[in-house]
């Protein structure tokens, strides 16, 4: 989330700018995305922070037909991701 909308993490008190957060939320899913190459989940939201948006897109659309099986409830957290994967 915090890739997606940094401005939600800059408080009156933060040091951290609208970009710093942005590259931060970026590395945090390339990490994710290292410690288990076989999650499509944090490989399709790492892939959306790169330039080549044909991967994004393609992965997005592998993803899609799972999204109800990875996110069964309809809590908000699994609504946003059901919302931010589907293609």
């Amino acid at each position: 989330m915090i890739s997606t909308l940094p401005d939600l993490f800059i408080g009156s008190q933060s040091k951290h700018t609208y970009n710093d957060l942005k590259l931060k939320g970026n590395e945090m899913l390339k990490e994710a995305y290292g410690m288990n190459l076989k999650d499509k989940v944090a490989e399709t939201l790492y892939l959306g922070t790169l330039p080549d948006n044909n991967k994004y897109v393609l992965s997005k659309k592998q993803l899609e037909p799972e999204l109800s099986i990875l996110f069964p409830g309809k809590t908000e957290v699994e609504e946003y991701f059901k919302d931010i994967l589907k293609a």
